[in-house]
């Protein structure tokens, strides 16, 4: 799939004062006025079993995708992606009828913050790697993930490099399925290995979490 957006905007510029209204400066370097912008999407997937296999299963998946949005494109949802390029991809393995396999990549390179007051902001940039082994039967499913996140903030205002923020979770979640309508849920998450600037106790590398699902229709259910 190949998509292209283009945007423009005419709006009145936002200022505001810090000197009691003696002068003036934008809210931020993207208020909206006279601005425009486009965005790029690129997106392939395929089940490699119907072009190397007996095409009579679901074996082998691979898909990839790149998106782009200029500063200065504006649409719903995508206002905080102005000034982004995102891309990734994942490879999804069906061992046998029980157990998949699943390893996914995503990156996200920002050119600025797009919510910036003066342009002392430089690049973001946020890479997700993650592997993901399902199992399966009739009524269980148990979902057990591995996770690494790479954040890189580039400088801060002293021009000062900010040490990466590398992240390593693992995580089991359950789903039971008592009967038609009820399932019940479980899910616990342990940091393996995190920053002391984001995890500073023994509790924060450890998330539990239990619940039920209740199925009102086909397509309609509610978690508590």
């Amino acid at each position: 799939a190949l998509e292209f957006a283009k945007s423009q905007n005419i709006n009145a510029e936002n200022l505001f004062s810090q000197d009691g209204g003696i002068t003036f400066q934008p809210f931020n370097l993207r208020n909206g006025q006279n601005i425009q912008g486009q965005s790029f999407l690129l997106r392939a997937g395929a089940e490699l079993d119907d072009f190397i296999g007996k095409a009579d299963r679901d074996q082998l998946y691979v898909e990839g995708y790149w998106r782009y949005a200029a500063p200065g494109f504006y649409a719903g949802g995508m206002i905080q992606q102005q000034g982004s390029e995102t891309y990734g991809g994942l490879i999804r393995y069906h061992i046998n009828k029980a157990h998949q396999l699943q390893l996914k990549y995503d990156m996200m390179a920002t050119e600025q913050n797009p919510f910036e007051i003066q342009p002392f902001m430089t690049d973001y940039r946020r890479s997700v790697l993650q592997l993901m082994h399902t199992y399966t039967d009739e009524r269980l499913q148990i979902r057990s993930t591995w996770t690494q996140t790479n954040n890189d903030q580039g400088i801060d205002t002293t021009q000062s490099l900010i040490p990466k923020y590398i992240t390593d979770t693992c995580t089991i979640a359950g789903d039971y399925k008592l009967n038609a309508r009820w399932s019940l849920l479980a899910e616990q998450e342990i940091v393996l290995r995190g920053d002391a600037r984001l995890f500073q106790s023994t509790s924060d590398l450890l998330v539990t979490s239990v619940g039920a699902r209740y199925r009102i229709h086909q397509s309609l259910s509610v978690e508590a």
